[in-house]
């Protein structure tokens, strides 16, 4: 038994480094800024200009204590509401731009860059204001790198420079 109370401080330390409070939330304090930024950034490119997102890792009850949580917050017509309180196609944008923002975190940790992106049916749930901004966002990452979008809808054929369709066939995805 003695054995395991010099132990406790030990266990202690590596449970309170892995919990919420710990290592998690010191990484995702170094990138809140630059993902809050990034993200807007795109979701200016897709359009929306009274619509913005913070992420945060912190939050205060109302009994004043902080508590650690990783947050988004959407600023949106001048007032702040959850992610969870946005339109489907209003997520789907925001969901865009932070796919778009991890990527651009992730090639300038690893010096990378990416040259070839794939957005599979990314205009579901988006209307046509969404869709237009992001045909827009498309066509400004393709100016850097090779952008595929695979989508359903044959009314966005026109929307890219090349298109190549694929038609099920006898059991067989075929290109046509």
């Amino acid at each position: 038994m003695a054995e395991l109370d010099m132990d406790l401080p030990f266990y202690k330390f590596w449970y309170e480094a892995f919990a919420d409070g710990g290592i998690k939330s010191y990484v995702f304090d170094l990138i809140c800024g630059s993902l809050s930024k990034r993200t807007n950034d795109y979701l200016q490119i897709m359009g929306r200009a009274n619509f913005s997102v913070n992420f945060t890792t912190q939050t205060t009850l109302k009994s004043g204590d902080v508590r650690e949580k990783f947050q988004c917050a959407v600023s949106k017509d001048g007032g702040v509401v959850p992610y969870e309180a946005c339109s489907g196609g209003e997520q789907r944008r925001v969901s865009i731009a932070v796919d778009n923002a991890l990527a651009d975190i992730m090639k300038d940790y690893y010096g990378q860059k990416i040259n070839l992106m794939v957005f599979d049916e990314q205009t579901n749930f988006l209307d046509e204001s969404g869709r237009r901004g992001f045909f827009k966002l498309v066509k400004k990452l393709s100016k850097d790198s090779i952008v595929y979008v695979v989508d359903h809808d044959n009314q966005h054929k026109a929307n890219y420079d090349d298109v190549i369709m694929v038609e099920k066939e006898n059991g067989f995805s075929r290109i046509k």
